[in-house]
């Protein structure tokens, strides 16, 4: 992943504007703008054509990997735990009934576990927030999904706690 800082320091170190920037590289100014601040992240062609020209000007640009965050590997182990008390639940039904011991709630219950750690990996990877705000009223199956998540979380906090 690109530093923006440094994109942004370099440029101004060149005396290059933004707009000088965008005509070189062939890179929309907007983008560039909503890169430095942070808006945006460049990637394949767009972060390429930008090494190139700092990389024409002798300037090496260090490609930083995204650091790992403590707090959401600490939810994702969470999550693979309770993922695994699922998938490991008593069954004495056959194999197509497997996930359904407790039937709906079960189900749900995996379903919510499986979109937020889909969410923390693309976080991880620095293609999502992984603390974006949850609307009040679900309009996607996302946001839907992410409100039930936080219940449950909730619900599992309080369980343990009274134990």
């Amino acid at each position: 992943m690109m530093d923006r800082e440094q994109i942004r320091k370099l440029r101004a170190d060149l005396g290059v504007s933004q707009a000088a920037l965008a005509r070189a590289t062939g890179i929309n100014r907007t983008v560039l703008s909503g890169f430095e601040t942070g808006q945006l992240t460049l990637k394949g062609d767009c972060a390429r054509r930008l090494n190139d020209f700092f990389a024409s000007r002798d300037i090496d640009i260090a490609v930083q990997s995204p650091a790992l965050d403590a707090q959401l590997l600490a939810e994702l182990g969470w999550i693979e735990q309770r993922i695994s008390e699922i998938e490991h639940a008593d069954c004495e039904k056959g194999l197509f009934d497997t996930f359904m011991e407790r039937e709906r709630e079960e189900r749900e219950e995996l379903l919510c576990y499986l979109t937020r750690g889909r969410v923390l990996m693309r976080a991880l990877q620095g293609k999502a927030r992984a603390d974006a705000p949850v609307p009040k009223k679900p309009v996607t199956q996302a946001d839907y999904l992410a409100r039930e998540y936080l219940k449950l979380r909730e619900k599992v906090q309080r369980e343990r706690t009274e134990d």
